[in-house]
């Protein structure tokens, strides 16, 4: 009998395991590529950007907004300008530049592969999504922030808007685990294309760098939060 309920134990395991690998493979993504804007130096970026700040990253949520205007949806929406974008709710930890007393999320404009597809594919439903059919949208060199983590964010805002904007994949979202750890623009080699932390911070000073740098050498430093789920 031990060894019957062993067998259909393991027969019940490979069923599940086959019903989501088949699951994950009829999920569908339309990748995208893109030129962005890249930015030479950190001075070039933080004139450009509307809101420099770190955070953490405390959830990710999903929705779909009208592509022109980066607002939600309404009856009135054209289906051709609606899109999923992913949302990151911030806790906001030092801000640098801009304003974010009315900020409630960074957005991309894409969904996320691999991650609470279900939801994902629900809103998009919901929120009659253009691309819905061809699949989620996902971006190549997407950044990936992840919940739990702390970031150091440069972004844009539209007017009105309570969402921040990214202004490209690759120069408005930092890791903090290296400070000096320089991130390029897109397929640009040259130097003058890559920025670190430490650039952006030190531009608004050496006592908002030194401030920064004392937190972040501590061990257990708020700059230093560690992804959790």
């Amino acid at each position: 009998m031990k060894k019957l309920l062993i067998i259909i134990t393991f027969a019940l395991l490979a069923l599940i395991v086959f019903s989501a690998c088949n699951n994950s493979q009829s999920i569908k993504y339309l990748e995208m590529g893109g030129r962005w804007p890249g930015y030479e130096d950190s001075s070039a970026l933080i004139e450009e950007a509307d809101v420099v700040f770190i955070g953490k990253i405390i959830d990710i949520s999903f929705a779909v907004l009208d592509r022109r205007s980066g607002q939600y949806v309404d009856e009135e929406t054209e289906e051709r300008a609606r899109r999923l974008n992913t949302l990151y709710s911030i806790e906001i930890i030092s801000v640098y530049k801009g304003d974010v007393s009315k900020i409630t999320h960074v957005k991309i404009d894409s969904g996320l592969k691999d991650f609470r597809v279900e939801e994902q594919l629900k809103v998009m439903e919901e929120g009659k999504a253009y691309d819905r059919e061809w699949g989620i949208s996902v971006w190549n060199d997407h950044p990936n922030p992840q919940i739990g983590e702390t970031y150091l964010f440069a972004t844009t805002q539209s007017r009105n808007s309570s969402f921040l904007n990214i202004m490209n994949l690759t120069q408005s979202i930092y890791r903090l685990q290296d400070p000096m750890q320089r991130q390029g623009a897109g397929a640009e080699e040259r130097d003058s294309y890559w920025i670190s932390p430490y650039e952006i911070i030190s531009h608004f000073g050496e006592e908002a760098w030194n401030s920064f740098y004392t937190e972040w050498q501590r061990s257990d430093s708020i700059y230093r939060t560690q992804q959790t789920s």
